[in-house]
């Protein structure tokens, strides 16, 4: 979102013309692509197979949210495409997302718990201190949602890997997991190397509506890094 907003505002438009800045950060990309496509020396294949199945023919180092247990689960992206990664190189990393954890974990979900939505809540108002709560259901609603990013449960995530095995199954892949990610932020609009503890870094009420009303991001989202031991 932030990076679409600079693409406009570096192209002679404003943050406030939205469609405007979407318009060059989609042209941005795609020329980039094509820049890349001529000069580097790359093929392009797509499968309509399992994920599992076709990990014998790829080394990706994304796997996407497949390893919501919903999916294919922890234990059996671990096992399939751990081994693959090239133990020759110390940075050689497997990337997880992770959409779907927090409705399997009470407490994840802000809106989910009263007092889990109090102190998001209060989080909120300490550092949106010129926030108002204004009426209207549509209003409410919107901030309701908005309380999964003041939500600091880490603590809930950690204890969803151990209940679904990961620690255990990383082992038998020989490989560790990151306490502090490296090439992605574990949380949307968090930093790369930063604590799982830490929020996304909303400190205005434009950073808020960006992310809220304009981004359709899932806020409880995270991203997990595995590399070879």
């Amino acid at each position: 979102m932030f990076s679409m907003l600079k693409s406009g505002v570096e192209h002679g438009t404003t943050e406030e013309d939205i469609m405007g800045c979407l318009y060059f950060h989609v042209k941005d990309q795609l020329v980039m692509f094509c820049e890349r496509l001529r000069r580097f020396r790359m093929s392009i294949w797509m499968y309509d197979e399992d994920a599992v199945k076709l990990s014998n023919r790829c080394q990706p180092p994304c796997v996407s949210n497949i390893m919501d247990t919903n999916y294919v689960g922890i234990p059996k992206v671990l096992e399939t495409w751990g081994p693959l990664l090239n133990r020759r190189y110390k940075d050689s990393v497997l990337i997880g997302s992770f959409i779907n954890w927090a409705p399997e974990t009470p407490g994840a979900i802000a809106s989910h718990s009263p007092p889990v939505a109090t102190r998001c809540m209060n989080v909120m108002r300490r550092r949106l201190p010129n926030w108002q709560e204004k009426g209207g259901d549509s209003n409410i609603m919107t901030m309701i949602s908005s309380l999964d990013l003041f939500n600091e449960n880490s603590g809930l995530f950690k204890a969803y890997f151990r209940r679904n095995g990961a620690d255990v199954a990383a082992r038998k892949a020989g490989l560790r997991m990151r306490e502090k990610n490296e090439i992605v932020p574990h949380r949307i609009a968090t930093s790369v190397n930063s604590d799982w503890s830490t929020l996304p870094a909303i400190t205005t009420d434009e950073d808020w509506y960006n992310l809220v009303c304009l981004s359709g991001l899932n806020h409880c989202e995270r991203f997990v890094e595995w590399t070879v031991l």
